[in-house]
């Protein structure tokens, strides 16, 4: 079955890709767009990074020392978690060289959970047009037990923290966040550019373990996964932080250095202000995009949106899913515990017995998908959408909203989410 639809009423459109999706709806419809704040955008992104290392008392302390410099590592996420980070990263370089710590000392760590090997040759070029060639730009190899060493294990969660050798080894170690809502860890930031992204399988493996036994929220600093990720890169001898907080536009709405805790905490509030949108509705039908590239490039990633829809739908609602998924479903366990699970409940007890990272995932799927229908456009073929992920393809945005009209009726009521990986919904009862 694939949804086909004719044009009707008042226009919308929603990022999809690089590109957009568009589609009309009947002007008597109760229509509410949810949109996150957007902010002005700075004439000098890097000097505003060079200006706030320069504010660091941390910073200035630790590069006053460069006389005792032996090796300087810059823990960093992907271009594809951080848009700004080739940027971000030259940034921090000028900043170390300009203090007198050469160029040829410092390495830069790509956290590296679930980068296709295809990939990583692309990501390493944009480093490398951008940086000295004498710095050296690697992947962290999560996969390789030999690379970690263990640290620690974390107070609350007693989670075993394995980390990058080279980074603790690291005489300055910088690490480099951008603080989003995300399902699994209740929000990103330095800490996940640490643990799990250049932490070992094991402790990858463990603290995703736990978003299964939980509620997913967002931007919540008391979850259970968000206080193993805060313990867990916190017991590293401590560096330097920097936290960026972008807008849906990749706008630089906050940037923050200084000691990790502080660090995280303040851009926890000032993610907040940014994302969270008041919204009382509970719609019939939600039409919802991560915000394009490169946040839709597989489902795995899009996922994200159909949690945040969850937040402004009603239990029967239907949702439609605007996700490119260029890249396909995601990680291989991801799609096969997709595959093979007919439950919350089934896929639970199938990653507890072998987990692997990307399930963590498929349990929360299961959850929503047993109270919502979910329609999806995307380059996934029919026979993904049904097999996979249990939903309706359709062709067109027009073509799903023509769907929803048929199941919901010419009265329901709609929600736009046109940045769902920047939008964290909130009503009476999260605050209650």
């Amino acid at each position: 079955m694939q949804i086909q639809g004719e044009d009707i009423g008042l226009r919308i459109e929603v990022p999809y890709g690089l590109k957009t999706a568009s589609g009309n709806i009947r002007l008597s419809k109760s229509i509410q767009m949810i949109v996150p704040r957007k902010i002005e955008p700075l004439d000098s992104p890097s000097q505003k990074i060079i200006r706030a290392i320069g504010k660091s008392s941390l910073a200035r302390a630790a590069f006053s020392q460069r006389s005792d410099m032996g090796s300087v590592v810059i823990a960093a996420p992907r271009p594809e978690e951080f848009p700004k980070v080739v940027e971000a990263v030259k940034a921090v370089l000028d900043s170390i060289t300009t203090a007198g710590i050469r160029a040829s000392e410092v390495t830069v760590l790509l956290a590296d959970v679930l980068t296709k090997s295809s990939a990583q040759e692309d990501v390493l070029a944009q480093f490398r047009n951008a940086l000295p060639t004498n710095t050296s730009i690697e992947f962290h190899n999560w996969k390789d037990g030999s690379t970690t060493s263990y640290v620690g294990t974390t107070p609350t969660g007693c989670t075993p923290i394995h980390i990058n050798t080279k980074y603790l080894q690291a005489d300055l170690k910088i690490a480099i966040g951008h603080s989003l809502p995300d399902m699994v860890h209740s929000i990103t930031g330095v800490p996940y550019t640490i643990v799990p992204g250049i932490a070992s399988n094991s402790t990858a493996c463990k603290t995703r373990m736990k978003a299964m036994k939980e509620s997913p929220s967002l931007l919540n600093a008391r979850s259970s996964v968000a206080v193993d990720l805060m313990e867990g890169s916190s017991l590293p001898k401590p560096g330097i932080a920097m936290d960026f907080i972008t807008d849906y536009s990749g706008n630089i709405s906050s940037l923050v250095v200084g000691e990790l805790g502080s660090v995280w905490q303040k851009n926890m509030e000032r993610s907040k202000m940014v994302m969270e949108v008041d919204c009382s509705l509970r719609a019939d039908v939600a039409i919802v995009s991560m915000g394009g590239s490169p946040w839709d490039r597989t489902l795995y990633d899009a996922l994200e949106g159909l949690f945040v829809s969850t937040k402004v739908t009603r239990e029967g609602a239907l949702v439609i899913l605007l996700a490119e998924c260029g890249s396909g479903v995601g990680p291989e366990s991801f799609e096969r515990l997709m595959r093979s699970s007919t439950s919350a409940e089934t896929a639970r007890a199938e990653a507890q017995r072998h987990f692997m990272v990307g399930m963590e995932k498929v349990p929360i799927y299961w959850e929503m998908l047993a109270t919502r229908e979910f329609v999806i456009m995307s380059e996934l073929d029919d026979e993904t959408v049904k097999e996979v992920c249990h939903a309706i393809p359709a062709e067109s945005l027009q073509a799903a909203l023509a769907y929803a009209e048929k199941v919901q009726g010419i009265d329901a009521t709609y929600a736009i989410i046109p940045y769902g990986k920047f939008t964290s919904p909130i009503n009476e009862s999260d605050s209650s």
